[in-house]
């Protein structure tokens, strides 16, 4: 089997088209997400005029979502939903013998020779032990070579009801999870063939049980890997703890993204995600505290939502704390109560088929994709969204710059002064932000304690700092400020990192800092910043508090204790020659 990654490497439909008459293959699969296919259709239709003799199979995301209807809009295809793995086996293997009835193979759906639609269940298919499947083999990758950061399976499904979401319709609303044991056995094998150190957990719900993912950490530490790696999908916000993600922390994760999707009250009570506003600002605070940086994704134009509320939110998600976010233009997906929604409330402007649902991911190569409203209602017009879409866009460049000028009128009113970054977090945002401001201003980095993270450090940014280490060990405290090595550095404006609601765990920093005594003190959450009086002992009033996270109930489990992951998500063909 060769595999033709059309999501990571550009080709033209010529360029496919040769590559097939070279192979023959006797099949022809299309992976593809609602985004993609479009352009698989495009490049199915170009095959298929030329190599009618092979046959064509469509899967993945976008098709498990699909009405029936499909087949009659792209005809001589056969369309499989659901988890293909064995799906996807049992029907090559009964075509390739000659057999035509594919009624009682679960997920198929295709035309028969007496012209009828045929679509049987996928759930029987449905897998329960993960661990079962075989490792992914990149080895049939064209983009092998290209291949920078790995995409790790450990879970599928989901049991929320978020009225806006596709994965229960998907991959099933049990929550089925793979062993700590077939996990690192799998990153053993990413070493060996691959040689890469780092990857992603493409999960839906990696941390939704909290003894599962200690679990897997305390696998992947005790194998003593250098992975970095990320939950770029996301994590529920009230699904992380303090501990949790200090162990998540400590085995390599470095960037964890939430859902946020609206900071309205009532439109995200509307979503029925089973969490509160609450335990979106909770969920940053503990992520950020262990070192990890937060990324958040919002929805324009959401159910009940105006042009009004969504400015609202851009406000607030500038104001949590977060290191990045991104704004998507909101699509309605068949199988969930949104798509409900918008048939009996919304006017649709496009195919909902002909959009992406996270816009700013926008690349070459999706000339399909519409970066444009699929639906409008009449309290939110299609040019409010799409202005509502290009404010977005400009904050993200405008709170870095915010963040800088405010440093930068700072060190206006302390010429003389060196810029001093203390490094009181495992973020490294902020060093990359400051060594941009004055860059022919001297700047100091302070810090306390064993680390290598000056060796991680991008050289450009190191070489923007002196160095001071403070000696001893353990936290910062009012006492180190009593060195002849900080003389030098009163009066000068002084930079710390307080993620968003762990004031009361920064409090020695705070202190510290006020010791040196500069003539500014600014605070970092997120890529914004304030000013912080110098004689002020409310610090904790400004940023609430870790709330202590309960236990609670964990969700249903399947049966048996754990997967392989399928392979990445996009649009990539399969050829498989059949002797």
């Amino acid at each position: 089997m060769d595999v033709l990654d059309l999501n990571n490497l550009q080709r033209t439909p010529e360029q496919v088209a040769e590559f097939i008459g070279e192979t023959k293959p006797g099949y022809v699969g299309f992976s593809v997400k609602s985004a993609t296919f479009a352009t698989a259709v495009e490049l199915f239709n170009t095959l298929r005029a030329r190599y009618p003799e092979i046959t064509y199979i469509f899967g993945g995301p976008h098709i498990t979502l699909s009405e029936p209807s499909v087949v009659d809009d792209h005809p001589g295809a056969i369309f499989i939903k659901g988890d293909a793995e064995y799906t996807l086996r049992d029907f090559v293997t009964r075509h390739s013998q000659g057999g035509r009835d594919f009624t009682d193979i679960p997920g198929v759906m295709y035309r028969d020779e007496a012209g009828v639609v045929r679509s049987s269940d996928p759930k029987a298919h449905a897998r329960q032990d993960l661990d079962t499947l075989p490792l992914p083999d990149f080895s049939t990758f064209d983009s092998r070579d290209k291949l920078t950061l790995y995409p790790l399976l450990t879970s599928r499904g989901c049991p929320y009801k978020c009225t806006y979401c596709s994965v229960p319709a998907i991959s099933g609303s049990k929550w089925v999870y793979r062993s700590a044991e077939s996990i690192v056995t799998e990153l053993d094998h990413v070493k060996k063939t691959l040689g890469l150190d780092r990857f992603v957990m493409v999960d839906d719900n990696f941390t939704l049980h909290k003894r599962r993912t200690e679990s897997v950490c305390q696998a992947i530490i005790d194998r003593g890997y250098d992975f970095i790696w990320s939950c770029g999908n996301g994590i529920r916000a009230d699904r992380i703890w303090p501990d949790t993600a200090a162990l998540m922390f400590k085995a390599g994760c470095r960037e964890v993204a939430f859902g946020i999707e609206s900071m309205d009250p009532a439109v995200f009570a509307g979503l029925i995600k089973g969490e509160e506003i609450e335990d979106i600002r909770n969920g940053i605070s503990i992520v950020q505290s262990a070192g990890i940086r937060v990324t958040g994704f919002f929805m324009i134009g959401l159910p009940t939502s105006t042009y009004k509320k969504d400015l609202r939110t851009l406000a607030r998600a500038r104001r949590i704390g977060l290191d990045n976010y991104f704004f998507g233009l909101t699509v309605p997906y068949p199988g969930t109560a949104m798509w409900d929604w918008a048939q009996a409330n919304a006017t649709f402007l496009m195919p909902w088929q002909n959009t992406y649902h996270i816009s700013e991911v926008f690349r070459d190569g999706l000339e399909r994709v519409k970066v444009d409203p699929v639906f409008e209602t009449p309290e939110y017009r299609a040019d409010e969204r799409r202005k509502m879409f290009k404010i977005a866009q400009a904050s993200k460049t405008r709170v870095k710059a915010n963040a800088m000028r405010a440093i930068d009128r700072s060190l206006r009113k302390s010429p003389d002064q060196p810029l001093v970054v203390l490094r009181s977090s495992r973020r490294t945002s902020v060093f990359d932000i400051c060594a941009q401001v004055s860059p022919d201003s001297p700047h100091v980095l302070v810090w306390k304690g064993n680390g290598t993270f000056l060796d991680q450090m991008d050289d450009n940014v190191r070489g923007a700092y002196t160095v001071i280490q403070v000696p001893g060990e353990g936290q910062y405290s009012t006492a180190d400020a009593d060195n002849p090595l900080f003389e030098r550095l009163a009066g000068a404006v002084v930079v710390i990192d307080i993620p968003t609601g762990a004031a009361d765990l920064y409090q020695n920093v705070v202190d510290f800092a006020r010791a040196l005594k500069p003539s500014k003190l600014v605070a970092f959450h997120g890529a914004d910043c304030e000013y912080l009086p110098l004689d002020n002992q409310k610090l904790a009033a400004r940023f609430k508090a870790i709330r202590p996270r309960p236990e609670v109930p964990q969700p249903e489990l399947c049966d048996s204790e754990l997967p392989l992951p399928v392979l990445p998500a996009g649009s990539f063909i399969k050829l498989t020659k059949v002797a």
